[in-house]
């Protein structure tokens, strides 16, 4: 039987450094999303950082923005991506239980690169959600809880980025 999920608590901040012009695929997912949130009434706001080059200080941007905020999840992504609206939601709901989550995707680079990070390469192992526990991924289609919000920025060094 599968797991039901409680979003109602749920609003989560898409979070998407930029600094160039978005992809149409990249607007589409955005814009297929943002629907079938809106239809589910799971509760968003969007946050573009747009001019800035230098990803950390653009990232930096994005998480300080969503810790003054009042949502309850940040979903980083990249602004070259694209995705099914439909794995964004199921990766919000995967989020009320977990407090990290994202999805796997190859670098752009030969040859086929995944950002991904695990303890054993020939033992997949999957939680009780189908998840793999992981040692790191990239953030471009990653969703984080506040709690783990909070505490990096509590532990993290303070930085001064040329533009800000």
């Amino acid at each position: 039987m599968a797991k039901e999920f409680d979003v109602s608590g749920v609003k989560v901040m898409l979070g998407m450094p930029t600094n160039r012009d978005l992809p149409y695929q990249t607007v589409r997912s955005l814009v297929e999303t943002c629907s079938l949130l809106q239809a589910r009434g799971i509760k968003y706001d969007c946050e573009l950082v747009v001019g800035s080059s230098i990803v950390e200080a653009a990232r930096s941007r994005v998480a300080d923005v969503f810790l003054k905020s009042d949502c309850t999840h940040l979903f980083w992504l990249d602004s070259d991506m694209s995705w099914k609206a439909e794995d964004f939601v199921r990766l919000v709901a995967f989020a009320t239980c977990l407090d990290v989550v994202g999805g796997i995707y190859p670098a752009k680079k030969d040859p086929l690169t995944f950002f991904l990070k695990v303890d054993d390469e020939t033992r997949i192992e999957t939680n009780e959600f189908g998840c793999m526990p992981v040692r790191g991924l990239g953030l471009g289609f990653t969703i984080v809880s506040r709690a783990v919000m909070s505490k990096l920025a509590d532990q993290s060094p303070k930085l001064i980025f040329p533009e800000s």
